[in-house]
């Protein structure tokens, strides 16, 4: 893949990202520093933009017609474009309904699709474009960043699983919208998967105000609020979208592919990660409000069950057709290790915690931290 260098030092303008700071200033929700850094844009450009709304007395109309009237185009460097923000709009519009008809462009086909609509136009085009009949892998990539959901982020690997790297991609990406930094630090939960614990991970986090407290091993059923309250009910959505679109759909396609499976889940996702479930999951971890209280009780209900679990109960007229005497309770799973290590809940970003890991993966690949060195 070409990775074009520009050759000047002048910063281009993202005019959705720079719209949506200054509606966040309008709103009254950020700082003009909070916004520059939230959604990447130079903070001069924002600033002389906003004193712009404020000195035509323009801040009671929505931004997008405030900037209409004040700039001639939406900035001396947008102009570069080769789409206006209008007619990317259009585009997005028109893409997002060819993949609801289950029609989805692929990246090449978007770039012919693009060539084409500036050819219609009209529009000054780079003369690679005319060479391929298609806009270039640069445009398209600016393209999908200026376009993309608010706040959202795809990350993936070929294993399906997630690695430090793209842990780490994650966490750059919540950096950057909690804005967390070491004088305003924020609190990351997290199980003790091991991309979670790279040493790399935890020493970004420790450079930007991220404190890093894992859950005890073996708790997350009761301890992470994604687990007790949003990730069940999004599974029972989603399986009943997948059915109901298979039902409907079995002389067309059959079964569900890759191409649909995104929009199916959506709906679920929707009604699945909404604020109330998340605050449920916290309610009932005990996490917020805290309340230590809730999860011993937890523990001590299955420590009674597993206690006075009757291995052969003996059937009696009392219990004759319970559940236990159909099928019996599994006896309690008995581990005899006298040097298991009892680890429990940490805070990762803690030094001593920190060294611990780095000797890990130290004796795990010694080569890897030597490179890391040297780099």
């Amino acid at each position: 893949m070409r990775n074009y260098k520009k050759k000047g030092t002048r910063q281009t303008v993202c005019e959705k990202s720079m719209n949506a700071a200054l509606q966040d200033l309008k709103d009254g929700i950020k700082s003009i520093r909070e916004a520059s850094r939230c959604y990447e844009v130079k903070i001069s450009t924002l600033r002389k933009r906003w004193l712009r709304i404020q000195h035509h007395k323009m801040k009671h109309i929505p931004i997008n017609n405030a900037l209409k009237l004040i700039l001639d185009k939406s900035s001396k460097y947008s102009s570069r474009q080769i789409f206006s923000t209008k007619e990317e709009e259009q585009m997005v519009d028109y893409l997002k309904k060819a993949s609801v008809l289950s029609y989805g462009f692929t990246m090449e086909e978007m770039r012919i699709l693009a060539f084409q609509y500036a050819k219609h136009l009209q529009k000054n085009i780079p003369e690679n474009w005319d060479v391929n009949e298609m806009a270039g892998e640069e445009w398209s990539r600016n393209f999908m960043k200026r376009n993309r959901h608010r706040g959202s982020i795809g990350i993936f690997n070929g294993s399906g699983y997630q690695d430090k790297d793209s842990f780490l991609e994650t966490l750059k990406h919540l950096k950057k919208y909690a804005l967390s930094s070491k004088e305003s630090p924020i609190l990351l939960l997290l199980d003790n998967h091991a991309s979670h614990c790279h040493v790399q991970c935890i020493d970004y986090c420790r450079e930007n105000g991220i404190i890093m407290l894992s859950f005890p091993p073996h708790t997350s059923h009761k301890t992470q609020p994604l687990d007790i309250s949003v990730f069940g009910p999004f599974k029972r959505r989603c399986a009943k979208l997948f059915q109901a679109w298979m039902r409907e759909n079995r002389e067309k396609a059959g079964r569900i592919t890759i191409h649909n499976i995104v929009k199916i889940s959506a709906e679920a996702l929707e009604g699945s990660f909404s604020k109330h479930n998340v605050q449920a999951g916290f309610l009932k971890a005990g996490i917020f409000p805290f309340n230590k209280e809730r999860l011993i009780n937890q523990a001590k209900e299955v420590e009674s069950i597993s206690t006075n679990l009757q291995i052969n109960p003996e059937p009696s007229e009392a219990n004759a057709e319970t559940v236990e005497t159909i099928r019996p309770l599994p006896r309690p799973l008995q581990i005899k290790n006298e040097n298991k290590r009892t680890v429990t809940s940490m805070v990762l970003t803690n030094s001593p915690e920190r060294d611990k890991r780095n000797l890990i993966e130290i004796k795990k690949n010694p080569k890897s931290v030597v490179s890391a060195r040297r780099n």
